[in-house]
């Protein structure tokens, strides 16, 4: 089990760093396109695994981080909407924040699946 923990929080660590690497050493369209919906796609994966790695054990983990990273994601979106949060409202992003909750969740069952011995399922 802590291996796993620590398997999600050098995920998280690994998004931030690719997320940051990719906004501030891209150029043209790809620039834009993270600015835009990178850190959208990015965000709620790496939120997704920094929780998964401080939720107790008791907790149905994947159901509940699924549930929170919506809830916090549509929460903040809502906000900029009514002019609670700096930004502009952009529908699309609920498409980004989904994108990256399924890659962190298919990350997830990835990083769960190698930790388990060989001839064992579930």
């Amino acid at each position: 089990m802590m291996q796993n923990r620590l398997r999600w929080g050098l995920a998280a660590l690994i998004i931030v760093a690719a997320d940051l690497i990719a906004y501030h050493e891209s150029g043209g369209a790809l620039r834009v396109w993270m600015r835009n919906y990178g850190h959208d796609v990015m965000l709620p994966a790496f939120l997704y695994f920094l929780q998964r790695s401080n939720t107790p054990a008791y907790v149905n983990r994947e159901r509940f981080m699924i549930a929170y990273i919506v809830c916090g994601c549509a929460a903040f979106e809502f906000a900029q909407l009514f002019g609670l949060y700096r930004g502009t409202f952009d529908p699309i992003d609920f498409i980004a924040y989904a994108v990256g909750i399924a890659a962190a969740v298919f990350l997830d069952r990835a990083i769960r699946k190698s930790g388990k011995p060989a001839g064992t399922s579930g």
